[in-house]
């Protein structure tokens, strides 16, 4: 539909399409002329916040936007005339809420309008919600009712209330639904049919009613490293730490869960360092003070004839004279001039060259849920440098040590990349476990399916699997994401 771009997306479009053109007061302006009001509230919102005080830049906001309100409002009754009430209801409701924000409501004839429109889009959101709580979805009900609230204003506000009360006696009833089912042998179902009826204030569930799915997931890591040779005590630690943080990253992790995750670490470290004296150099530049002939330019003034015209007095004619005239003659003579001379010398003094060789090859297997899980890490570091201890500062020389790889910062590094490859690791296996396949099936219940979705939904992701969707559009009516926040699962 026209004019629906977000405000605040069409003025970043509009900031670069007017880089290097005319001012923003006047394509306002123009935008004003050609009916387009939300290019130019757009425009007359950059002209503001550049200029606060620009009475003439405020003004101009102010009439675009009720022209924009105007023109919004106008929509909506052509979408209900045309038959779109959802579109109508939609519209509607982003209109409400852009007059919060700008704390501008419709004014003159849009008033009227708006008023009218609130009657039929109030009759077209109780017809939705009605709708939603008769086909056993109140949690889509209850969305309505959110998304549309700011259309059941004042006398309408009653009917809003009366829609709330259906909506939450349905959701009670959903939960004591969920509440006859086997929670028992469907912990994860078990954990949303709780949240439903915690949502819902219905009655808590009998103790020991539903199962714990926390006796399937891990609780701590236990770190095997009897194949790890050469392997420092201090590095072993941190590797069983960050480990742990890794599983507590993870679908697999709860505090109170009924195993432990058995990791063993094999492979090997090796450290080899090596120190042999040797001679080294230093290099510097001293200047000595030299006398040399350097050409110097020098100039005099010298007299030489020259052939002149000049006129013979009393008449008008000229006669050719020889004058003796000065002329500035310049020419070179050398002269001794003292001069800094660079000189490049060596200084060769002892010192020590180190050798550090660093090789590290470990593996880690473990097992969840009967599949394996392996990670990896290989590294090296073979790096020599010098060092000395001897200080000459008058030519420049001071002490250095050799730079060399720490082996314990390098380690803690490779041990925290070995970590980020096992949650990694551990989630692909969750999601290869419990987010392929289908949630549907005539021989499985709802809370079979439920269960599937529930325990694949433990592990948060962007997008919901396709089947875990379908499942909460079935079920509630709503879209996994919206039903999940909705839930605050």
């Amino acid at each position: 539909m026209k004019n629906r771009l977000p405000l605040l997306a069409l003025a970043l479009v509009v900031s670069l399409s007017i880089a290097g053109c005319g001012s923003i007061a006047k394509r306002a302006g123009e935008a004003m002329e050609k009916g387009d009001y939300g290019t130019a509230v757009a425009l007359y919102e950059q002209a503001v916040a550049r200029d606060p005080k620009d009475t003439e830049a405020q003004a101009g906001l102010k009439q675009a936007r009720a022209k924009y309100m105007d023109q919004r409002l106008l929509q909506v009754r052509k979408a209900r005339l045309g038959g779109n009430a959802q579109e109508a209801l939609d519209l509607l409701a982003e209109t409400l809420d852009q007059q919060e924000r700008w704390k501008m409501p419709a004014m003159g004839n849009a008033s009227f309008t708006q008023e009218e429109e609130m009657g039929y889009a109030v009759k077209s959101a109780q017809g939705l919600v009605a709708e939603s709580v008769k086909a056993g979805q109140p949690l889509r009900g209850e969305w309505l009712l959110r998304r549309y609230e700011k259309i059941f204003q004042g006398k309408n506000r009653a009917a809003f209330d009366q829609l709330q009360a259906s909506t939450q006696d349905r959701g009670r009833k959903d939960c004591q639904g969920y509440l006859k089912m086997d929670l028992k042998t469907h912990p994860w179902f078990a954990l949303y049919a709780l949240q439903v009826c915690q949502h819902w204030h219905g009655p808590a569930v009998a103790q020991g009613k539903a199962g714990d799915p926390a006796a399937q997931l891990f609780r701590a890591v236990e770190l095997d490293t009897k194949t790890a040779q050469g392997v420092p005590d201090e590095t072993i630690s941190y590797a069983k730490e960050k480990l742990g943080d890794a599983l507590r990253r993870t679908a697999w992790y709860d505090p109170k869960g009924g195993a432990v995750l058995r990791l063993s670490l094999a492979g090997h470290y090796t450290r080899d360092d090596d120190k042999v004296q040797v001679d080294l150099q230093h290099k510097y530049t001293e200047y000595e003070t030299v006398t040399q002939m350097v050409d110097v330019r020098k100039s005099r003034v010298v007299y030489r004839d020259q052939t002149v015209q000049e006129i013979i007095p009393g008449t008008h004619a000229y006669r050719t004279v020889v004058k003796s005239q000065p002329v500035t003659e310049y020419y070179t003579e050398q002269q001794p001039q003292q001069v800094k001379k660079p000189i490049d010398r060596i200084y060769s003094y002892g010192g020590w060259k180190l050798a550090r060789h660093l090789n590290l090859g470990l593996s880690l297997a473990t097992e969840a849920e009967g599949r394996a899980i392996n990670a990896q890490v290989e590294d090296k570091s073979d790096q020599e440098d010098t060092e000395s201890t001897l200080s000459k500062p008058e030519i420049g020389l001071k002490p250095h040590r050799a730079n060399l790889a720490d082996p314990a910062p390098w380690l803690r590094t490779r041990m925290e990349r070995l970590a980020s490859e096992l949650e990694s690791k551990l989630g692909r296996a969750w999601s290869d476990l419990y987010c392929v396949g289908s949630a549907s099936g005539s021989d499985r219940g709802p809370e079979a399916a439920g269960d599937t979705v529930m325990h694949c939904l433990r592990q948060k992701q962007p997008q919901p699997p396709a089947f875990a969707d379908q499942w909460f559009r079935s079920e509630t009516g709503l879209s996994a994401i919206d039903a999940q926040s909705l839930l605050a699962l």
